[in-house]
């Protein structure tokens, strides 16, 4: 690097050749630009390190032509509890996925290979014995005709994952007993009201076939079998459970082959995790 007392600097490239009469030939080139593009490079690499390594998720980078990572941040140590050292393919590595993911996870890597963007769920078994959930998101990036790259980042949802799989179970019990119970369960929509399910027993007690009952305005379909004197109050009800309240009341319907039966009514609200009604 030569600089002037200005204060002006230049890269230069130096080669000094011995010449035939005992002299010596010196060639200079100016380098410069060449030197600023690699420290902007050095930068860049630097804050992009900097950055891959701060977030949760895991970031790679790939070369597809030699099936090898050039960059996997450290975030994969935790995701997957294994050394990023034993992870040496750019595509997927079998021996860390759920067996019942193997398919999916397989077609998702020929994607990768013909350089399609790929978006994927799927298990990591980790060497704990622990399972997580990921969704992988690659896509596939140019390097100046260098070669085939793709980069990739991998986010922990086993969270969401889990509180999916708990909803269906309770669903699917909720269900079970709904179908097996001679009492009336349902479950409506807070805000709209409408059945989001009613359970077999209702057929039997209010002589209303199911599909009847579930089709078009399922709120008027009900409150129009209460007697007259009954449906204000059981209308009103219904309002105090969408407000947070426990609510029993008792009210009569008139079946459509006219006979009245006396009915009560035990409603509670059921809450999301953020405490609204749902």
């Amino acid at each position: 690097c030569y600089a002037w007392d200005s204060g002006h600097a230049l890269w230069l490239d130096m080669r000094a050749y011995p010449t035939v009469d005992g002299g010596l030939a010196v060639f200079w080139r100016d380098i410069t630009a060449r030197k600023q593009a690699e420290q902007t490079l050095r930068e860049s690499e630097q804050r992009f390190r900097s950055m891959a390594e701060a977030i949760e998720d895991v970031f790679y980078l790939a070369d597809l032509d030699h099936d090898a990572l050039t960059y996997l941040s450290p975030a994969y140590e935790r995701l997957w509890g294994r050394p990023r050292s034993a992870r040496r393919s750019a595509l997927h590595a079998l021996e860390t996925v759920h067996p019942a993911d193997h398919a999916r996870v397989r077609q998702a890597s020929a994607a990768q290979e013909r350089g399609e963007p790929v978006r994927i769920e799927y298990r990591v078994m980790r060497p704990d014995g622990g399972t997580r959930w990921v969704l992988e998101r690659s896509f596939p990036i140019s390097n100046d005709g260098a070669g085939r790259r793709m980069a990739g980042v991998v986010s922990d949802i086993s969270d969401g994952r889990e509180a999916e799989e708990r909803v269906r179970t309770t669903e699917a019990l909720l269900r079970q007993f709904g179908d097996a119970s001679s009492n009336i369960l349902w479950v409506r929509d807070a805000a709209t009201l409408q059945w989001e399910y009613l359970s077999p027993a209702f057929e039997a007690t209010y002589g209303v076939s199911l599909a009847d009952a579930l089709t078009g305005e399922t709120f008027r379909n009900w409150t129009d079998l209460i007697v007259d004197e009954d449906r204000h109050r059981a209308v009103a009800s219904v309002q105090r459970v969408r407000e947070g309240e426990s609510v029993s009341f008792e009210y009569r319907i008139r079946r459509p082959d006219g006979r009245i039966r006396w009915l009560r009514d035990t409603d509670f609200p059921m809450r999301a995790e953020d405490g609204r009604i749902q």
